[in-house]
């Protein structure tokens, strides 16, 4: 004997339920990015204020091992740094190896537009100022000697605040720089 029922015809449509399923799915997933993006920008001082640290230090090698002066310049306006050779003795030029491929460099030159927030309502980390607070002056460049301190022409510690954020959300990062033994460190 045939059976008389026809079959089920193909279903078209999602059903209520499966589509609350996806749209809570994709919510906590837009809310994990978007935390995630946060963090990141947060992340960015500290990222910033260790490269510094660690091209200071590497300014203050290079002037011990090659027996001549050094110095890192800051441009405040323009939100870079720089690492140049001063002395009198002969050495190659110095360039980035972080620089982007194909970009044109002539020496080491370190935007902080590198420490962008990716977010366009956060302010990126920058340079607030560099200055020697003992004699309370700013100063625009930290020079290594041989010996790998700051001396003669620094008689102090020199600090640097990097900043990130704006307004109420604004955090900042003093690294200082021992002007005795050219020491970098930081909080």
């Amino acid at each position: 004997m045939k059976s008389t029922c026809s079959p089920r015809p193909a279903r078209k449509a999602y059903t209520v339920v499966e589509l609350l399923i996806v749209i809570v799915i994709v919510g906590i997933l837009a809310s994990v990015g978007i935390s995630a993006m946060e963090s990141w920008g947060e992340q960015m001082l500290p990222v910033a204020a260790r490269r510094l640290a660690a091209d200071l230090r590497l300014a203050r090698q290079l002037a011990i091992d090659q027996n001549t002066t050094y110095e890192v310049q800051f441009d405040l306006t323009g939100q870079s740094y720089r690492i140049v050779h001063t002395g009198t003795a002969t050495v190659p030029l110095l360039v980035d190896p972080l620089a982007p491929p194909g970009s044109s460099q002539s020496g080491y030159v370190v935007p902080m537009a590198r420490y962008q927030s990716r977010s366009s309502q956060a302010a990126g980390v920058r340079f607030k100022s560099v200055k020697v607070p003992v004699e309370n002056r700013t100063v625009t460049n930290i020079p290594f000697a041989s010996t790998g301190g700051t001396g003669p022409t620094r008689s102090a510690d020199t600090e640097i605040t990097l900043i990130h954020g704006s307004g109420a959300s604004e955090t900042s990062l003093i690294l200082t720089v021992s002007w005795q033994t050219g020491q970098v460190w930081m909080p």
